[in-house]
């Protein structure tokens, strides 16, 4: 077989294997800057390998979930979250038949946009640097990801003198979208219609991600006896729930037979998973329950199976419908705004609920994160004060940064880097130190700490 025709052979299964809601593979978006196709590889692949060979990726290891790395080195770090939901994500797409390779892409960079210390740090950063004037209550991580693999990330810039993964426009908008639909003006969005639902390979991953978080929380909480396994079997409807999905099919899986956090981990996660398949293929057969819209924002859709079966591609669809005649060409690329149909069941949601607001006051109003949040926070904000008032106290610390890089970098992003650092244009100055704090990792944001307080550190360049 010849290498040219590797790539098409992998169009010619999509369009045979996967389920008429798929994002198909050939009508991946071109990329901002100009790159040719690879001979074997698709570009949703290629994206996929990219988001793995970033370093903005691999420092993910290195930053906060839930708890800080000190109080035990088995609880999960952000990367953990990342693969945790990668799993989970290709699990739904399976059963969707779904594009795995688009699922792929978002899941691995839907983080990458994270502050250290998660998100305890993300309203401090948002009171010190007065950047985020766009709705945003707190620093906008689902943004600050689009600004890394957008133009942040520096791997590109030696062979193709560009900045950014050079990614194409549905792994950065699944990257937006994480969370669901979001609040943002301005034109660096528009293109991608933020508060519009994803395509099902981008809402596949946010719901994977409210199953992993929830699910890894519980599971970090509980072995540091923050909670216990009759909390949460204590949640409002969640025994009648568990009851109705048999793991594996096994009758013996019931809620009787769990003696630990082990066993209703992998319960739990399995029987939220079932409820989503399920429920997903019930919206994609009959329309949304009553015609309602009962999770989540939804961005005006209206909610009928008829508006559902205008999303299904169609070979029927010719001539005026599609332009150029190509029955598989995605209706996202000629206006069409999805609607949000990856979804828990009203049981799941209530179950999913009961477990939020558990977490929200047995872990998050903790004493031990409260301690933990108020040191990230102290951290935080007494860098965005130091750098903001000294701006050549920023990128020393033996990184691979030359002066000649960052000024090119941020030429090209528009910002004077030249006046931010001479404290001439504040604006741009306070968006140079929030892009550098986001760029450090927990340990690395504590060094840059005990730096700049400890007078024992040396404060100095280079």
């Amino acid at each position: 077989m010849r290498a040219e025709n590797r790539r098409e052979e992998r169009y010619a299964w999509e369009r045979a294997n996967l389920a008429p809601w798929a994002y198909l593979s050939e009508y991946a978006s071109e990329r901002d800057h100009a790159d040719p196709d690879d001979n074997y590889r698709t570009r949703f692949q290629r994206d996929r390998d990219r988001v793995l060979g970033c370093a903005f990726f691999r420092q993910l290891s290195e930053k906060t979930q839930v708890f800080l790395y000190s109080e035990s080195d088995v609880f999960r770090r952000r990367l953990t979250h990342v693969l945790e939901v990668h799993r989970l994500a290709l699990t739904l797409s399976d059963h969707l038949y779904a594009n795995n390779d688009l699922v792929s892409a978002i899941a691995y960079c839907h983080d990458i946009g994270h502050l250290p210390f998660g998100h305890a740090s993300e309203e401090t950063i948002t009171e010190q640097m007065k950047l985020f004037g766009q709705g945003a209550r707190t620093y906008p991580h689902a943004a600050h990801g689009l600004r890394v693999v957008e133009c942040l990330a520096d791997e590109n810039f030696d062979d193709h003198r560009y900045f950014g993964l050079n990614l194409t426009r549905e792994v950065r908008e699944g990257v937006l979208k994480h969370s669901g639909p979001v609040e943002f003006s301005g034109e660096e969005f528009a293109a991608m219609r933020p508060s519009s639902p994803c395509f099902i390979e981008g809402q596949v991953v946010q719901k994977a991600d409210l199953v992993a978080s929830l699910v890894a929380d519980f599971d970090d909480a509980i072995r540091i006896g923050l909670v216990k396994l009759s909390d949460l079997l204590g949640v409002e409807g969640l025994m009648d729930y568990l009851n109705k999905f048999r793991k594996g099919g096994s009758p013996q899986a019931t809620v009787g037979s769990i003696k630990s956090f082990s066993s209703l981990r992998s319960k739990l996660t399995w029987s939220l998973m079932q409820d989503v398949i399920d429920t997903t293929y019930a919206v994609l057969r009959n329309g949304f329950p009553g015609g309602e819209a009962f999770d989540g924002r939804t961005g005006g859709i209206v909610h009928k199976a008829e508006d559902i079966e205008n999303y299904i591609r169609k070979p029927e669809r010719l001539g005026d419908t599609f332009p150029g005649g190509d029955p598989r060409r995605p209706d996202y690329m000629l206006g069409w705004v999805y609607p949000n149909i990856v979804r828990l069941s009203r049981d799941g949601i209530r179950v999913a609920e009961g477990m939020w607001k558990l977490r929200s006051d047995k872990v998050w109003a903790s004493s031990l994160v409260t301690r933990m949040n108020e040191k990230a926070k102290s951290v935080i904000g007494t860098l965005c004060r130091l750098l903001a008032g000294q701006p050549k106290l920023m990128y020393h610390r033996g990184r691979p940064y030359s002066e000649d890089l960052i000024k090119e970098k941020y030429m090209n992003l528009g910002l004077d880097l030249e006046g931010a650092m001479a404290g001439k244009n504040p604006s741009d100055l306070r968006r140079l130190v929030v892009d550098y704090i986001a760029s450090l990792s927990d340990m690395s944001a504590i060094e840059e700490y005990q730096r700049l307080t400890d007078p024992q550190r040396h404060v100095v360049r280079g």
